[in-house]
């Protein structure tokens, strides 16, 4: 039985939970959070927030200007332009780290959605 609950039933299931956390960067500030999930749940948030999303193995050859996956609009680098990062932690399984360039509307949804805290940088 898992120690937490899921974050998102509130109950506690049979095996461990697996996590993940997103992390956006816009500009100055950095919003982040992890959430405990079932593995139901967690391939929900993952397909829902970051299946578009690049892995890790493939952010070397993504080019500076991308697609949004929320809006399939083109991100230019600069002002406007956010990082995506979604760190994926299943059970038994290497960890699986995505990326994406977001439109700061899309990030702005995002960092809502999950609730995703401020990092307060010194």
């Amino acid at each position: 039985m898992s120690i937490y609950p899921c974050e998102l039933h509130q109950r506690r299931v049979p095996g461990a939970l697996e996590h993940v956390r997103f992390t956006v960067i816009c500009d100055s500030h950095h919003y982040s959070r992890r959430l405990r999930l079932c593995p139901d749940h967690l391939s929900e948030v993952v397909e829902r927030y970051a299946q578009h999303w690049t892995s890790d193995s493939d952010l070397e050859s993504a080019p500076k200007d991308a697609v949004c996956p929320s809006c399939h609009e083109m991100v230019q680098s600069g002002p406007g332009a956010c990082l995506g990062v979604a760190y994926i932690y299943r059970a038994r399984a290497e960890p699986d780290v995505r990326a994406a360039q977001l439109h700061d509307v899309c990030s702005v949804a995002i960092v809502t959605q999950l609730n995703l805290e401020e990092e307060i940088r010194t």
